[in-house]
């Protein structure tokens, strides 16, 4: 039977202590090679630029001499292609029109020297002449002049692909380009060519010592780079880990109900809003607490007294205290239409409560939306309307109950003969469409003010009166479900106003 392995729990610190180290050498490995890439590119530069000015020099040389009226030959040609060259230029070799090596000067780019060939019979120095033969026709082509030979044999029509054999050490991969030697102004006759070899910048004395600084600051810089780095990480995930575990403590007190523990020290401001979004929700769920307590205690209370009556009621019908007759009944009747109310009030507001609670959204008209709302309405007042908007969006379901609710309110708490004022019009605000105001007679205890839409609260007219204490809570969770708002404050009239805006 396998058993299944707890996975390992690794700490903030080392979770971000890590991460940061990883990106520091993910960096610099980057940077490498980035540096890597750079050095190779300026490499090719410097050599092609190095042959570039060599073959000029050279050409401006030969063109001089012929102006003069110098005829050349590769005895005579000798000087001045040793003197085109500057110290960047390794190592040449020298060729005849066929190809044999007649001359080496210099070393190879790494700066080993080249065998010494002077001017002579090239057969003496190789045995076998200049020459390799290649395994398959392939093309090998150089800066100036093609570094391949085609030579025809005796018999006819039949060709061989020879390229040209280096002198010890040199490789061809050595060989930069190769300058082709003309014997006339034209360009006609070819008596010679040249083959360039360049010192790289790794080992050309002045770029190398450049190359050498360059690598020994890296050298030194990658580790304090590192040291930084391992300090920087630590700092950094030290401080997170520490204000996270405070955070984490706060949560974890919040849960068990023990309030949350001091977060006022400084630290960083996201941390900082996450611990004060902390405190928020301890206090809102506090503030729930003595809700969910509020609602035990006033439910527990209020369906007791029709209770507590019925039972009375029928102990005095069983005892022979009360006569069965048409007054005991009715006030029975009224009793358990009260409970049925006060039962039916809970259920609808736990239920708009609910997260899957949808609202159907339908175009309205106000003039028949307000008839549908009065028409069933029994209320003493005189309601003055006043009505600026051509239709709106809600679900009649929700709205309808819940302005009902409010002329009702509005008449329950304003003096006889008053004027309840119901007014409907567009919405300044932004992502608003609509607001309706009632407006009644009267004025609200300011400590009541702010909590008058929860559920159970009753102001001080509203001791005695009937009501479950839940008629502005639903009207409340009816505008929250349009994403509306609901308020109520006193005007400086005399009047209570219920603005609800969605």
């Amino acid at each position: 039977m396998k058993r299944n392995k707890k996975p390992r729990k690794i700490s903030l610190f080392a979770h971000l202590f890590a991460s940061i180290m990883v990106v520091t050498i993910v960096i610099l490995i980057a940077q490498a090679a980035v540096i890597a890439i750079m050095l190779k590119n300026q490499e090719r530069e410097f050599t092609a630029n190095v042959f570039d000015n060599y073959a000029t020099r050279l050409q401006d040389y030969l063109d001089q001499g012929f102006q003069e009226g110098v005829t050349w030959t590769l005895k005579s040609v000798e000087t001045v292609v040793k003197r085109a060259a500057d110290d960047r230029v390794s190592g040449l070799i020298l060729r005849d029109s066929n190809g044999n090596t007649v001359l080496t000067f210099g070393k190879t780019p790494k700066g080993l020297s080249i065998t010494s060939v002077e001017i002579g019979s090239p057969e003496e120095v190789f045995g076998q002449g200049d020459f390799r033969q290649l395994n398959q026709p392939q093309w090998y082509t150089g800066s100036t002049l093609s570094r391949l030979y085609v030579t025809t044999e005796a018999v006819p029509g039949e060709q061989r692909l020879l390229m040209p054999r280096y002198p010890e050490p040199v490789n061809k991969q050595d060989v930069i380009g190769t300058v082709t030697l003309y014997g006339d102004m034209a360009g006609e006759e070819v008596f010679g060519s040249v083959d360039v070899l360049v010192f790289s910048p790794r080992n050309y004395s002045m770029t190398a010592l450049l190359m050498k600084r360059v690598i020994q600051a890296l050298l030194i810089t990658i580790p304090i780079a590192l040291i930084i780095a391992l300090i920087g990480a630590r700092w950094i995930a030290a401080t997170v880990s520490r204000h996270a575990k405070q955070v984490s403590q706060s949560l974890e007190a919040v849960a068990n109900g023990n309030g949350i523990v001091d977060n006022s020290k400084p630290g960083l401001k996201e941390l900082v809003e996450i611990a004060k979004s902390v405190e928020r929700l301890d206090e809102q769920l506090k503030r729930n607490e003595k809700i969910r307590q509020q609602w035990l205690r006033s439910i527990a209370h209020d369906l007791n007294t029709p209770v507590t009556a019925l039972k009375i009621s029928i102990e005095g019908v069983i005892d022979n205290v009360l006569p069965i007759d048409d007054t005991l009944l009715s006030r029975m009747q009224r009793e358990l239409e009260d409970l049925e109310r006060r039962v039916a009030s809970v259920l609808t507001l736990s239920a708009m409560e609910d997260l899957d609670y949808g609202i159907r959204l339908e175009k309205i008209d106000p003039l028949e939306f307000i008839d549908e709302v009065v028409e069933t309405l029994s209320l003493d007042k005189r309601i003055l309307l006043d009505v600026s908007i051509d239709s709106f969006t809600g679900d009649k379901r929700l709205l309808i109950p819940a302005c009902r609710e409010l002329l009702i309110n509005g008449g329950k708490y304003s003096p006889k003969e008053s004027v309840i004022t119901w007014r409907l019009f567009p919405s300044k605000e932004e992502n608003r469409s609509i607001v309706m105001e009632f407006e009644n007679v009267g004025q609200v205890d300011a400590d009541t003010l702010d909590q008058v839409f929860d559920p159970w609260v009753r102001g001080d007219q509203a001791r005695n009166s009937e009501g479950s204490g839940l008629g502005l809570s639903i009207v409340r969770q009816a505008i929250q479900l349009h994403y509306g708002e609901s308020s109520m404050y006193n005007s400086e009239d005399g009047h209570v106003v219920v603005r609800v805006t969605w």
